[in-house]
């Protein structure tokens, strides 16, 4: 029995020694976590593509993992392997490089600056080379240091004559001061290598005292150009214009880059043209003159009193269009020449709507049973443009339907050239008349030009043959008669007038339509006229212009 005690003594010590072993074993096998994580560097310099690795530790000792990743803030100016902490430089500028430990996420940063090796610089190359300006103007330079990468980027610049021409010393922006010549320098900053340009400073181009009277009468008219008609002023701002002011001179605006390289920039102070450039151009100049020369266009005697008004070049350069002005027949620049002529060139630009669809001059029928009202229609728009008020501009809108309407119901020929021709040539001259006449008049308040039935009163009552008669009713009447009826229409407010003129519709349909005329309307109307301007006088004079030879 002793015996057997003894032995399940022996197995419960046994059994409690082995539980004790076993549970000293599993409490020295638990992992001890990480802490912190330290690099042995906190901020490190390098230079363009130096690389450099970072060491990391974790505390405490014990802790036995030791996973961790890198990365960088911005790996396009230091970049970091995502396991090995090996930083390479990539660009000039600052990054953090962090580490951080799989176990707590504990993190660690370096501070990287990453700089340019240094790189010696080479040359300087300054553009352009040379310069040629007027007193006034400003050219550019620019300056570029090899190689590329140089470390030194910086650079001065220097006149050695600035009373003819300065330099702002960073910038490069040369000015010139009075007529003659200087070296501009470009210099390293500490020495060592440079550049020149020489520069060439001439005389100022001016305008003569005749030019800055042109050009400012122009600029005042052409600041109020679309009262008279909307949308000519941004047309004629695209135009490339060059206009001849005497026998050796002229004057280039708007010019294309054909020509830019062989202009030279006029200095004014024209009020209403600030941003206008107005330049001289020998080339251009030569060959306006052969074409004068040489042309027979609205001219007879060139650079001999005459004029030529407008001449097109279609492809004298690559502009769209090119136009020579001279002066008008009574030797003064005429500014309301400019606008009449360059405004055709508008209206071919809308397809050609102002122009005819029958034009025959020599068939056109001037006759004895049409000049009679010929005749009074010339009477009555000349007297059409002293109508002020809206009451009076009504009378002598219908006078001039009423006459039209006659003419067009007696006309003899096929063609129907009273409509086809004359009603047509009425808008096609009529409104570049308008333009001309009375922006000269009411702007400048100077009518340049003579009166605004363009003389031909006067020209009648001088006439001593026929020819000279068909020549005022076959053309010139339409000048001064569209012109009334524009005045006539814009004075009694026509909606939109520019809009309705762009159809294909005459002036007479427009009136006609406007004032809602029947035929018997129109007859009555022109009884009346026949009597206010004494119809058996008008018979008369008719009858003297046809007898003549």
């Amino acid at each position: 029995m002793r015996r057997i005690k003894l032995s399940i003594l022996g197995l419960v010590v046994s059994s409690i020694s082995l539980l004790f072993l076993f549970s000293s074993c599993d409490k020295n096998n638990t992992p001890v976590k990480v802490a912190s994580i330290s690099l042995d560097k906190n901020e490190i310099s390098l230079k363009i593509n130096e690389t450099l690795t970072l060491n990391a530790k974790v505390l405490p000792v014990e802790a036995k993992n030791e996973i961790f990743t890198w990365s960088s803030s911005n790996p396009l100016i230091a970049s970091v392997h995502k396991t090995s902490g090996l930083v390479t430089a990539v660009s000039v500028g600052t990054a953090t490089i962090s580490v951080t430990t799989s176990d707590g996420s504990h993190t660690a940063n370096c501070n990287v600056t990453v700089t340019s090796p240094f790189v010696a610089v080479t040359s300087i190359t300054i553009q352009p080379k040379t310069i040629e300006i007027e007193e006034g103007a400003t050219s550019q330079l620019t300056s570029t240091i090899n190689p590329e990468n140089a470390t030194n980027k910086e650079y001065k610049y220097s006149s050695d004559n600035i009373s003819v021409a300065t330099v702002d010393e960073t910038s490069g922006l040369v000015t010139a001061i009075h007529e003659g010549s200087a070296t501009i320098t470009v210099t390293i900053t500490g020495g060592g290598y440079t550049d020149i340009c020489n520069v060439v400073v001439t005389a100022k181009e001016k305008l003569t005292v005749a030019e800055i009277k042109y050009f400012s009468d122009l600029a005042t008219v052409y600041s109020h150009i679309d009262e008279y008609w909307k949308g000519y002023s941004s047309f004629m701002a695209t135009k490339q214009i060059f206009i001849v002011t005497s026998e050796n001179q002229g004057v280039l605006i708007n010019p294309v880059d054909d020509f830019k390289s062989t202009s030279r920039l006029i200095s004014h102070s024209i009020k209403g043209f600030e941003n206008v450039r107005l330049y001289r151009n020998d080339e251009v100049l030569a060959l306006a003159k052969k074409e004068f020369e040489t042309r027979n266009v609205f001219s007879f005697a060139v650079f001999g009193g005459q004029s030529t008004y407008l001449y097109k070049l279609n492809d004298f350069s690559k502009s769209e269009f090119f136009y020579f002005l001279y002066k008008n027949r009574n030797g003064y620049y005429d500014v309301s020449i400019f606008f009449h002529e360059l405004f055709h060139e508008f209206q071919l630009a809308d397809n050609n709507v102002f122009f005819f669809s029958t034009q025959d001059f020599d068939d056109y029928p001037v006759t004895e049973q049409t000049l009679p009202y010929q005749l009074l229609l010339f009477k009555v728009m000349r007297d059409a443009y002293l109508q002020k008020d809206m009451v009076s501009q009504t009378k002598y809108l219908k006078y001039y339907l009423s006459l039209n309407n006659k003419l067009e119901s007696i006309d003899p020929t096929d063609k129907k050239l009273i409509r086809n021709h004359g009603f047509f040539q009425e808008k096609a001259e009529g409104i570049p008349r308008y333009i001309e006449v009375f922006a000269t008049l009411n702007v400048l308040n100077n009518n340049t030009i003579e009166d605004p039935t363009h003389g031909y009163e006067n020209y009648l009552n001088t006439a001593t043959k026929k020819l000279e008669v068909r020549n005022v009713f076959e053309w010139r009447i339409f000048y001064h008669v569209g012109a009334g009826v524009m005045y006539l229409l814009k004075g009694l407010e026509y909606p939109n007038i520019e809009q309705a003129i762009l159809s294909k519709n005459t002036f007479y349909d427009i009136g006609k339509s406007f004032l809602n005329l029947t035929e018997e309307d129109m007859v009555a109307i022109l009884d009346e006229v026949k009597v206010q301007y004494d119809w058996t006088a008008i018979q008369t004079e008719a009858a003297h212009f046809l007898s003549l030879p």
